[in-house]
């Protein structure tokens, strides 16, 4: 399960899409704002947040050049819901950071999907 969740400039942090698309129903809505409020909370790059024994999520804060945002960058995360006691989290972040850097790379207008509800 994945998320990729985003910082919209009134709402604040906001799920901008999941895969499967229809997680949201099945993952408790606290968990959802949670996992919502760790891009307000955490520093660029990736962690690791443990809501329970059955709920843990490996993250990676990154930025995402724009000259439609203030600051000139787009704040995103990608959550990964994972099962695994053990998690190999050097593989989680490789995957991460490839995935990242083939997005700024191969799709420079990348940061208009942000603005989906309204363009600036």
């Amino acid at each position: 399960m994945l998320i990729l969740t985003y910082f919209h400039p009134v709402l604040g942090p906001d799920i901008l899409l999941t895969e499967p698309e229809n997680i949201v129903d099945s993952i408790d809505p606290g968990h959802l704002n949670e996992i919502k409020s760790l891009l307000d909370t955490a520093e660029p790059g990736f962690f690791t947040h443990f809501f329970s024994v059955d709920m843990r999520t490996v993250n990676m804060v990154f930025s995402l050049p724009s000259p439609w945002a203030r600051g000139g960058e787009e704040i995103a995360m990608l959550t990964k819901v994972i099962q695994e006691a053990d998690p190999n989290l050097e593989l989680y972040e490789n995957q991460f950071l490839h995935f990242i850097n083939q997005i700024r790379n191969e799709i420079p207008d990348v940061y208009k999907v942000f603005y989906f509800r309204k363009p600036p």
